[in-house]
């Protein structure tokens, strides 16, 4: 079974973004802050990172050190606009 982390702040997002995921039968893990999801995306391992670009303290720039270092594979999006898969 595959394995998503979703960064998420709101709460009513990060919990229909699991639903859905779940009826596809990945396992999901959801973390509410930037340096929570880091920590986790660190200390375990995950198919797929879903992060919310949005969250406080937790800039692109930042996340870009880690994808250029291949540790881990994100799906970026803002509010409702899908803004890269890599």
């Amino acid at each position: 079974m595959s394995r998503i982390l979703i960064v998420e702040d709101e709460e009513a997002i990060a919990d229909l973004e699991k639903d859905y995921l779940e009826l596809s039968d990945f396992e999901v893990k959801i973390e509410n802050t930037g340096d929570a999801g880091l920590e986790t995306a660190l200390a375990e391992e995950f198919d797929l990172v879903i992060l919310d670009l949005m969250l406080p303290g937790m800039d692109l720039k930042y996340v870009n050190t880690y994808e250029k270092k291949r540790m881990f594979r994100f799906l970026w999006y803002q509010q409702k606009k899908m803004i890269s898969i890599r």
